[in-house]
């Protein structure tokens, strides 16, 4: 153990000391979140497509920058679920569209947006040439279109565009003839930049098999659901490719907690969505990804055991689910599902002063090496302070003409000044929001 972290020191620093450096590492942005209060914020619509312009909205809120947006039917799931990968890859919203022409909201929202490219999923048959065209006089420069001859065509197609430029190992396999199991592992495959690839219940399409087939890299398979959606037949074959592993459920609900818990995803903020009908929830994906949410499925008018169990557990172990959001009007998740799932909720975590005390008349932070170090234990510790101790019996490392400059041999071999500080300058590369 470093001589900083010795004797519990790393825990809350209250004492007073003579001289202080304190150097803060959350953001202020971080700590607005933490006081914005518990509960859980519903983004809804008259229609599925105001849903999706409101989610859009949100990741703009949270900060979220993009200059593209992904466009994609709103009456059939398969191209928004295996689309939400890509769209969180460019923090970009999924906007829903009829297959005909876009609707007011909807150019509005790309209006205020201002994006430079549109990827439209799907062929003409489930957007039209219209809406590119449209897409166009809105002032988007460049409008792609992912197409291809079905689904698991489009799923492949998509997941080249997921996988380009990263080094995902592990695909996500899900059933291609229901939206439930690809919703849920939406957000994991969303945060890793894994794709979502869509099968048959007893058999891997061929465009499928031909992306697997090309990238060898992909070396773990995930099914989502039990064998009554994707059969053993099916993990039979992915077998001869690399390691499958199954997360299923006695049914949709079990699923998406069953998904939650295998990937140990944060419990802090969860999105909860209807698990029995999926216009609402298509948009949720990106933002699942982008806030590191679970995905949680409930019924409409009552909040499944599964759910509530997953909940109770989480507050009985002292997690703390304390903001979350809700997809959907009250007809796709109801008011009283609401006050079920926020009875459920703790106060955020009280601002506390976690910090390092580095005694900087010992090894720790005298050199650039030393301070790296100490950045990552604090970042690691998840502390938001750091005490440096640099007066003690009239000897100091900073420039006082009533106090000598300190004698310390390893302070003059290194030859620092004290004119600049050191740490905060190299503090704001671990630490963005940092000075």
């Amino acid at each position: 153990m470093d001589h900083h972290q010795a004797k519990g020191r790393k825990a809350l620093v209250l004492g007073v000391l003579a001289a202080v450096s304190l150097t803060t590492i959350c953001s202020t942005k971080e700590a607005t979140t933490l006081e914005s209060g518990p509960g859980l914020k519903r983004l809804a619509g008259a229609t599925r497509y105001e849903t999706s312009v409101n989610i859009s909205k949100e990741l703009n809120a949270l900060g979220l920058v993009s200059d593209t947006v992904v466009i994609a039917r709103g009456d059939l799931y398969a191209d928004a679920l295996f689309g939400g990968p890509l769209a969180a890859k460019s923090k970009s919203p999924i906007l829903l569209t009829p297959t005909a022409s876009l609707r007011e909201e909807t150019k509005a929202e790309i209006q205020r947006r201002k994006p430079s490219r549109a990827v439209i999923l799907g062929g003409t048959g489930a957007v039209s040439a219209t809406v590119e065209s449209q897409l166009k006089s809105l002032g988007v420069a460049t409008v792609e279109r992912i197409a291809g001859a079905d689904r698991y065509a489009g799923s492949a197609l998509t997941s080249e565009k997921v996988v380009a430029g990263g080094t995902a190992d592990t695909a996500i396999i899900a059933s291609g003839l229901n939206f439930p199991d690809a919703l849920s592992a939406s957000s994991v495959a969303a945060q890793k930049g894994w794709p979502i690839l869509l099968v048959k219940t007893d058999l891997i399409p061929s465009p499928i098999q031909q992306f697997i087939a090309r990238h060898r890299e992909i070396k773990n398979f995930i099914i989502i659901g039990g064998p009554a959606v994707v059969s053993d037949q099916v993990k039979t074959q992915l077998q001869s490719y690399g390691t499958v592993t199954r997360i299923g459920g006695a049914n949709r609900y079990e699923v998406s907690v069953h998904v939650a818990k295998h990937f140990k995803l944060p419990v802090d903020s969860l999105i909860f969505a209807n698990g029995q009908d999926f216009p609402d929830a298509l948009s949720g994906g990106p933002l699942a990804g982008c806030t590191g949410s679970p995905i949680i499925l409930t019924k409409p008018a009552v909040l499944p055991p599964e759910a509530s169990s997953y909940l109770r557990e989480i507050k009985e172990t002292k997690g703390e689910f304390y903001k979350g959001y809700i997809l959907g009007g009250t007809g796709s998740v109801s008011a009283e599902v609401e006050r079920m799932i926020s009875s459920f909720t703790t106060y955020p975590p009280k601002k506390e002063l976690r910090a390092f005390w580095v005694d900087m008349f010992r090894n720790g932070a005298k050199t650039p090496a030393q301070v790296d170090q100490l950045l990552l234990d604090v970042k690691k510790a998840k502390a938001n302070a750091i005490f440096l101790q640099v007066r003690r019996r009239g000897d100091a490392f900073y420039n006082n003409s009533l106090e000598p400059r300190t004698e310390d041999p390893d302070m003059i071999r290194c030859k620092i000044s004290f004119r600049k500080p050191m740490l905060p300058t190299r503090a704001s590369r671990y630490m963005p929001g940092l000075p």
